[in-house]
């Protein structure tokens, strides 16, 4: 199977798309081509995975003016082109976009030279180039329930984010908390709020930190790389608590009982599928407000509970913890409604998809 793929702009789009292409190569004869920008994460993540890469120069059009919109067009054209060009030396089987602007220029050319085409939505509220491609693409795999009202019926299949095949793949391993010095033997709640953090959101973790010393359950909260250094230099924090810039996020998934975190389409996948009960806060600076829709389909799933940023404080934080993890019940059946909406084979199923749609057209 030959396979180009458009993925770019932040993780919760190249990550998916990773994922997807780890589990195609796992047939020797497949490949795989990445086309993403040439400026953005993509353009270094790809290429030193190992991946062809075809970079293009060209931007998204939201929130612009009318004659700011122009530009971004025609780069729009330009970039259609150039892949147009590659996808005839490439030859692929099937194209997969996955979101984001540059999918466009990419999902266009192969609709021109005929070829099948695959649209991915990770967000419960569909993207705006999604919603754009959605009306000429083949297929459109989506990874909640709620994104189906956005596109045609006939031609939508829910099968999850290939992300949670990744995170399907993590067993349970006590080192994770062992090497932190804290007990594999107690329960633990996972603090992360993507690789950066917020500035906002560690404010008030101080505060929750001092409130959660002596807790019967163990704390590791992720503050992020940027500025950790000043940021835990006066914190207070008890022997139950770690303070880290970064973990191995899906490690200490695995031994948590619950987490507290953005709700990214990443995030969202990995949570479902582990089965673990959640604090959601959203990112209120994302555009469309995804993550809050996001948020909203594991609360109704169950299993998770959303905390509005704006509604964030340490005495709100810091009594829902203590409700959920003093609550084993109401934890289990968070657990429970948590892997109902798990896609553990996504990437398989995707690639199955793939390969009869590529049989059809033969």
């Amino acid at each position: 199977m030959r396979v180009c793929m458009a993925a770019g702009g932040t993780g919760g789009h190249i990550y998916p798309a990773m994922a997807l292409a780890k589990e195609i190569c796992k047939d020797p004869d497949s490949e795989v081509l990445f086309v993403g920008t040439t400026t953005r994460m993509e353009a270094k993540i790809l290429p030193e995975a190992g991946y062809p890469y075809l970079g293009i120069e060209v931007t998204g059009v939201a929130n612009q003016s009318l004659l700011g919109k122009i530009a971004p067009l025609f780069q729009i054209l330009k970039a259609k082109n150039v892949v147009r060009k590659k996808l005839k030396e490439f030859k692929p089987d099937i194209v997969v976009g996955f979101g984001n602007y540059i999918s466009v220029p990419v999902i266009l050319a192969a609709k021109e030279l005929g070829i099948p085409t695959v649209l991915h939505e990770q967000n419960s509220i569909a993207g705006k180039a999604n919603l754009l491609l959605g009306k000429i693409a083949d297929k459109i795999v989506i990874s909640h329930e709620d994104s189906a009202k956005d596109f045609p019926a006939e031609k939508t299949v829910l099968l999850g984010n290939p992300r949670a095949s990744e995170a399907a793949e993590i067993k349970a391993d006590p080192s994770a908390l062992t090497k932190l010095g804290l007990d594999p033997a107690k329960k633990t709640v996972l603090i992360v709020m993507g690789s950066l953090g917020s500035e906002s959101v560690n404010e008030t973790m101080k505060e929750v930190l001092k409130r959660l010393a002596g807790r019967e359950y163990q704390i590791v909260f992720a503050a992020g790389r940027e500025g950790f250094e000043e940021y835990v230099k006066d914190l207070e924090t008890g022997e139950n608590e770690r303070v880290l810039p970064f973990v191995d996020q899906l490690a200490l998934m695995r031994v948590s009982e619950m987490i507290v975190s953005r709700a990214g389409a990443t995030s969202t996948a990995e949570i479902a599928t582990m089965g673990i009960p959640a604090i959601l806060v959203p990112s209120p600076y994302v555009p469309n407000n995804h993550q809050h829709f996001n948020a909203l389909s594991m609360v109704h799933a169950g299993c998770a509970v959303e905390l509005e940023e704006k509604d964030l404080t340490a005495e709100k934080l810091v009594s829902m913890l203590d409700e959920y993890m003093n609550d084993p019940e109401k934890l289990a059946k968070m657990r429970e409604n948590a892997k109902g909406i798990g896609f553990p084979d996504a990437s398989k199923n995707m690639k199955k998809l793939m390969a009869e749609m590529i049989r059809v057209k033969k």
